[in-house]
């Protein structure tokens, strides 16, 4: 069920936060829990705030402009039960950014390429040899980024998103290499869909006019990549701080794990050698 509201005011962000104020009290009463941070946090701890006020076992995180379909909790649910070290996202659906349209997408994986944009692949059809066919959980060496659900605590033992990233870009490749260098999987159910509106442009900037998402995709090379950073870099930089990474494994072996097919060794020679 789609609710659509539009009317003009002298102040439409008073007006919204009015709105939803009125909406979850009356159609949601005690089921959601509403809160507002004090100033531009960004998308990357705007989640970590709301995870530190969550108290179920699992974090499910969703895009605001997402529409989910039927029965799309339960399958993400069950694999997170099976194995608290899983990550679970749903098949993503698209909705047309103009007519609001609903459309079933085919069954792909995530990828990165060499710039650290997040991209999709076909699925090997190995991975959907499981004793569930092809509508089995199959691992995904990366996440999308706006709807999946893992563990609450295992969500904090993995040390959250990175703090030091801001507002938007390359937090999804970053948890999910998180995920696969710690011990974690990322998978893709293709039994849950939920749809999202991808939209054409970014509707906001960031402060001061930085490029967030060169930033963030920097500090990602630096934290987890090893040696294969080489090819992100195009300029020497300095070192950036890192979190504790003791416990957990290296980029070849953590992209080996979740890509079998991996084999291939890179050497990468600067242009300055």
């Amino acid at each position: 069920c789609r609710r659509v509201s539009s009317r003009r005011s002298a102040d439409p962000e008073q007006e919204l936060k009015d709105e939803l104020d009125r909406y979850l009290r009356t159609e949601l009463q005690d089921k959601v829990r509403l809160v507002r941070n004090r100033q531009r946090e960004g998308l990357i701890r705007g989640r970590m705030i709301g995870a530190a006020h969550a108290t179920g076992e699992v974090l499910v995180f969703l895009d605001s402009h997402c529409e989910v379909n039927e029965a799309w909790l339960q399958p993400l649910l069950a694999p997170v039960q099976a194995d608290r070290r899983t990550v679970v996202c749903p098949v993503i659906d698209i909705v047309s950014a103009d007519t609001l349209a609903y459309f079933a997408s085919p069954i792909v994986r995530g990828g990165f390429n060499w710039g650290l944009h997040f991209k999709w692949d076909p699925v090997p059809p190995a991975e959907l040899g499981g004793p569930d066919g092809a509508a089995g959980p199959f691992r995904s060496p990366t996440m999308a980024g706006g709807l999946f659900a893992m563990d609450r605590k295992y969500f904090f033992e993995l040390g959250q998103y990175d703090g030091g990233m801001d507002i938007w870009g390359g937090e999804n490749l970053e948890i999910s290499f998180r995920i696969w260098m710690c011990g974690g999987q990322l998978l893709i159910v293709p039994c849950s869909r939920v749809g999202h509106i991808f939209r054409k442009r970014r509707p906001y900037g960031s402060p001061g006019g930085q490029d967030t998402m060169a930033h963030n995709s920097l500090r990602l090379a630096h934290v987890w990549m090893d040696e294969f950073k080489v090819p992100v870099l195009t300029s020497c930089l300095s070192s950036l701080p890192v979190s504790d990474l003791a416990s957990c494994g290296p980029f070849r072996s953590s992209t080996c794990r979740c890509v079998p097919s991996c084999v291939t060794v890179v050497t990468v020679t600067s242009a300055s050698a």
